[in-house]
């Protein structure tokens, strides 16, 4: 065969292969992408064949269904109160999964503010149980009770030092054998919460000295919770 016959047949296989292939496109193409014609009548047979289906187990009159192959069967009734029963207990069952509802957060009441403490009235019967007391220490002749009724900021007679005042007062607390002191008509003067002035008679009486009476007033302030004595003044 020549050189022309067979460049001949190569264009002929060539030409039928190309078109081989161009139709295996168009098919392929045809697959992916159909006519809305042929995909609307499959839509329509699919919907005429379960319409069909529909009417073939529709119950009867006589409370009976037709099954697809002609055959009469007896309805089960209990079919549809299970299918109740399931459908109402389905969202019991899904309750206790459901997320809780958060209830709102109630403020916190708010605390009173914090009152200030009010400092106690003075009492009275208790600064002339000091009174008292105070006088029955010097009366015994007890020098270290007798002394801690008084205040640390006392102010003694004439300015003197504390040191020395006191060694002045176990002196002469000391030297007598026995001593006496009364207290009578006590009266509370009330100029603060912790600040009193408190006047009465002293009554004086010793081994060395008969008997003598003055009018004694103590300025009182109460330190620490005791009433001590800052000040100490005497009359006729």
């Amino acid at each position: 065969m020549s050189n022309g016959g067979l460049s001949e047949w190569m264009w002929r296989f060539l030409a039928l292969a190309l078109l081989f292939a161009v139709g295996w496109m168009m098919w392929i193409v045809y697959q992916l992408n159909p006519p809305p014609l042929i995909l609307n009548a499959a839509f329509e047979a699919l919907t005429n064949a379960k319409a069909k289906e529909y009417q073939l187990q529709k119950p009867s009159a006589q409370g009976v269904i037709k099954s697809s192959a002609g055959t009469e069967e007896v309805p089960k009734l209990a079919a549809p109160a299970a299918s109740t029963a399931s459908a109402e207990e389905s969202p019991k069952s899904a309750a206790p999964g459901a997320p809780a509802v958060a209830e709102p957060v109630k403020p916190a009441p708010e605390k009173p503010a914090a009152e200030m403490p009010v400092a106690a009235k003075p009492s009275v019967a208790e600064i002339i149980e000091t009174v008292e007391t105070w006088a029955r220490a010097w009366s015994s002749k007890d020098v270290a009770a007798y002394l801690a009724f008084y205040a640390k900021d006392f102010k003694t007679p004439g300015g003197e030092p504390r040191t020395e005042w006191e060694n002045s007062r176990r002196q002469r607390i000391s030297a007598p054998k026995t001593i006496s002191i009364t207290v009578d008509s006590p009266n509370v003067n009330v100029v603060a919460d912790d600040l009193v002035n408190v006047t009465f008679r002293q009554g004086y009486r010793s081994d060395i000295i008969t008997s003598s009476a003055t009018t004694k007033m103590l300025v009182m302030v109460k330190t620490d919770g005791r009433w001590l004595i800052q000040q100490e003044s005497a009359g006729n």
